[in-house]
């Protein structure tokens, strides 16, 4: 497996974000949350999904992939 380092993706406390597979090959992240929280997913090609901080900011950390294939998207703050 090819470690690498947190992708620099940080997702608030109470803040949704959407992240997506945008390649043809797995995808393999972590969430890190301040509570000693942390789970593996495997993206499959083309796979989304939805998630949502807790009470602590989570980072995400890609473990198998091009940082280039994981689209993170956080909605705007109304302002």
């Amino acid at each position: 497996m090819n470690n690498q380092p947190d992708v620099g993706e940080r997702i608030s406390a109470g803040e949704s974000a959407s992240i997506e597979n945008t390649h043809t090959d797995k995808l393999s992240i972590s969430l890190f949350c301040g509570d000693a929280c942390r789970v593996d997913i495997d993206l499959a090609p083309g796979q989304a999904l939805e998630f949502t901080a807790g009470n602590s900011d989570a980072k995400v950390v890609l473990h198998h992939g091009d940082p280039a294939n994981l689209l993170i998207i956080k909605p705007e703050s109304a302002s």
